[in-house]
């Protein structure tokens, strides 16, 4: 390794493809970046003997965490306006909706199921693509 001014690169694999990524080493180097191939969020550090640590989470999982937290937000706004949430195919009142999240065919759904008559009431839907940027 040299740290004299010029950086010494490594490749190394993305933890979720395997897709090779060329980073500077240089002690108490910290990035957060994106796979170029799957999206994924890494987290890149290297410590002060030049050991590199990276860790990633899907694209995916970012989404599903993204539109959980939006439904959650819209259910709570929804609570403060009218004070209960009825269901919209047979009128029972929920009290704590639960909240539910599903992935199909590249859209990413969070929806509560209604206890009494199995209808599915939809909070928030997300189309998920390659290039799709997180709300």
């Amino acid at each position: 390794m040299q740290f004299g001014g010029i950086y010494e690169f490594k490749e190394v694999p993305c933890p979720l493809c395997g897709y090779s990524l060329i980073i500077p080493v240089f002690p108490g180097y910290r990035i957060s970046s994106r796979c170029p191939r799957c999206g994924g969020v890494l987290y890149i550090a290297v410590g002060r003997d030049g050991g590199i640590r990276i860790r990633g989470r899907s694209y995916l999982e970012l989404v599903k965490e993204e539109v959980l937290r939006i439904a959650k937000e819209n259910i709570n706004k929804y609570l403060e306006i009218g004070g209960k949430i009825y269901c919209s195919y047979c009128g029972y009142a929920l009290e704590k909706p639960k909240i539910e999240v599903s992935e199909e065919n590249g859209v990413i759904e969070a929806y509560t199921v209604c206890p009494k008559c199995g209808g599915k009431m939809s909070w928030v839907t997300q189309e998920v693509s390659r290039g799709t940027q997180i709300f």
